[in-house]
């Protein structure tokens, strides 16, 4: 029901209220870190983007189950260096968030289950914190 200006991705002429353009790309994980540099977080900190399936599972334990389908599966190495279970959109979503950090973004992915992210600094949240 906001009556404002949206900023989505089918609209990317669109302007952010004088701040600049958000970061665009193929998941809300690029749209959140563009948001979060347009409001001057650094290092921004990714909690609970795993960007993969570990144990094979798409959710937490205890969400819902949510009925998937799991086509265009591959692997990526994982957070602890061994191959993990992912797909190709979040193989995207990895390679665009390395390419922000390649241009100066300052970024700490902290799922111990999850996608290892080039160029980020990897720990466990209790320790980030």
């Amino acid at each position: 029901r906001y009556p404002g200006p949206l900023y989505t991705y089918d609209r990317p002429g669109l302007q952010n209220m004088g701040k600049g353009e958000i970061r665009r790309g193929t998941g809300v994980i690029i749209y959140a870190i563009g948001l979060a540099e347009l409001m001057g977080a650094s290092p921004i900190v990714l909690v609970g983007a795993d960007l993969a399936y570990p144990d094979n599972r798409s959710h937490a334990t205890g969400v819902n189950k949510v009925d998937e389908t799991f086509d265009c599966m591959t692997e990526v190495p994982s957070f602890s260096g061994r191959p993990i279970a992912s797909d190709v959109y979040f193989r995207a979503n990895i390679e665009e968030i390395s390419d922000a950090i390649k241009g100066g973004v300052s970024i700490i992915q902290t799922s111990e289950a999850g996608a290892y992210i080039p160029g980020a600094r990897h720990g466990r949240l209790v320790d980030v914190l």
